[in-house]
């Protein structure tokens, strides 16, 4: 008698992409209080940035799994999460060699622009990524998933900027670089696939 696969509980599922999804989160947000706790200076300290790696990877193993395990995953999201994965490594990895570059050589004037802006070529990949992805996926309910995610990652996004935007001119909030307007579209996009997923 042939043995029944069995498949994951959703619950079991959503759990490990939970737990996933704030371990990638909170990793970023605990790699400074490291340097300040331990004085850490120079390229020693960038070994600390292997949390917010182990803690991307575990993420991206966890969308992978639950994906495969409700039968979602397309050759398209394949690719998509593999190419998203290559662009995340490749902004921590100018991240860090941008900030070892700037500490040892003191760079300044159009060469400290150039590796200021470095890491940004990887989140600008990621946008391309996106919209390969709309381009490449066959099926026409996950496409249509994907665009209504982007939609309400934009709608967050300029939800977010506007009444930002109008406390900061009160004095009320503080300044914010604007570089942080894409970690904000990418929880927005998290957002919207958790909203659309709960509706069913």
């Amino acid at each position: 008698m042939a043995s029944k696969t069995i498949s994951p509980a959703p619950f079991g599922i959503a759990l490990r992409k939970g737990a996933a999804t704030l371990l990638f989160l909170a990793s970023f947000f605990v790699v400074k209080p490291i340097w300040h706790a331990f004085g850490l200076h120079g390229p020693v300290r960038m070994v600390f940035v292997l949390i917010p790696v182990a803690g991307m990877l575990l993420f991206f193993r966890a969308v992978l799994g639950g994906r495969e395990a409700n039968g979602v995953l397309s050759p398209a999201v394949r690719r998509y999460l593999n190419r998203l994965l290559g662009c995340m490594l490749a902004y921590i990895g100018l991240l860090v060699a941008a900030q070892i570059a700037e500490e040892v050589f003191h760079l300044s004037g159009l060469t400290l622009a150039a590796i200021r802006v470095s890491p940004a070529l990887p989140m600008i990949g990621c946008i391309f990524v996106i919209g390969r992805y709309l381009a490449e996926e066959q099926d026409e309910y996950l496409r249509m998933q994907a665009a209504r995610a982007s939609l309400i990652a934009t709608g967050l996004l300029l939800v977010v900027a506007l009444v930002w935007g109008f406390l900061e001119q009160a004095g009320l909030a503080h300044h914010v670089p604007a570089s942080a307007a894409f970690m904000v579209w990418a929880i927005g996009l998290g957002v919207g696939q958790f909203w659309m997923k709960v509706r069913g």
